[in-house]
């Protein structure tokens, strides 16, 4: 998407996250498997908005393309339409749609910053 300039923030793009690198997540993986019933929070090192994660992958992936905003209202608006035709596309949009609303933070246990695994998956 950010190839081609269609990266969309929904909302102000404020709510903050900590994505986590998935080699990051594996290794605590195989670290805990013999711990039983456990639950592991994990997230990335770096905490960062929602916009701030959409423009270090445009400013990386094509610094010549822009992240549109499109405001939470005009999504919301279009639920019922979208439900009408996609019960299971629906899902989907309310879904994300009520996550973008809200800070999704872990303790901080990954290595990797979001930068540095863009640049990975573009050179492999």
């Amino acid at each position: 998407m950010a190839r081609k300039g269609r990266l969309v923030t929904i909302g102000k793009g404020d709510k903050l996250k900590n994505p986590i690198y998935e080699g990051d997540l594996a290794k605590l993986c195989v670290k805990s498997i013999h711990q039983s019933n456990s639950i592991i929070e994990a997230g990335g090192k770096e905490v960062l908005s929602r916009k701030q994660i959409n423009e270090v992958i445009q400013t990386i992936v094509n610094p010549a393309k822009k992240v549109r905003t499109v405001p939470i209202g005009l999504v919301k608006s279009f639920l019922p339409l979208i439900k009408l035709f996609s019960k299971n596309m629906y899902d989907k949009v309310a879904f994300f749609t009520a996550v973008v609303q809200e800070n999704t933070l872990a303790p901080k246990a990954g290595d990797m910053r979001l930068e540095d695994y863009i640049r990975m998956k573009l050179s492999s």
